[in-house]
């Protein structure tokens, strides 16, 4: 069993538990893997088509687990012996942790995400970035002083969602 009373190790994890797969055909992903790495851990989940990760901040025993209780003060994920193998998720995570990309590109990301959030209320949007010129930021938009196909750097932090293909 392991039990996260910390409020920002919980919002961590049910992150990560929001992508187990729900279908129960697929025994292999439903359920959320725990790898320790020295004094933390990496919980991961997906359910084929998303994958969801974070870093725990303390260890956690290795294996299987599904989330048995949650509340906004506790989670309790209880250790789980009959799940398949995980499939490799790391070929999946991109190796560079930077990612190049035109302040248009950008723009329309900021554009599609404020469309999406209006009809589906989407919890806010948070993006680490930084240019190499002074930026501005706005509800719509997002531009800088220089030229447009300046690079900007994304930074992340301690959460991770990857969008896998779809299987047609």
């Amino acid at each position: 069993m392991i039990t996260i009373t910390n409020k920002e190790e919980i919002e961590k994890a049910l992150f990560v538990a929001s992508a187990v797969s729900t279908d129960k055909t697929m025994d292999a992903m439903r359920f959320v893997l725990c790898e320790p790495d020295g004094e933390t851990s990496r919980f991961v989940a997906t359910d084929g088509h998303r994958a969801h990760w974070a870093t725990m901040s303390e260890a956690h025993p290795a294996g299987a687990y599904e989330v048995i209780k949650k509340s906004k003060t506790e989670l309790v994920l209880r250790r789980i012996t009959d799940a398949g193998q995980f499939p490799d998720y790391r070929s999946c995570i991109p190796a560079k942790t930077e990612l190049d990309i035109s302040v248009d590109v950008l723009n329309q990301v900021w554009k599609t995400y404020t469309i999406f959030n209006r009809a589906h209320k989407f919890q806010d949007l948070a993006l680490d970035y930084k240019y190499f010129c002074e930026a501005v930021s706005t509800a719509h938009t997002i531009s800088t002083t220089a030229d447009p196909h300046q690079p900007v750097v994304f930074t992340g932090n301690y959460t991770g969602a990857v969008v896998m293909p779809c299987r047609m």
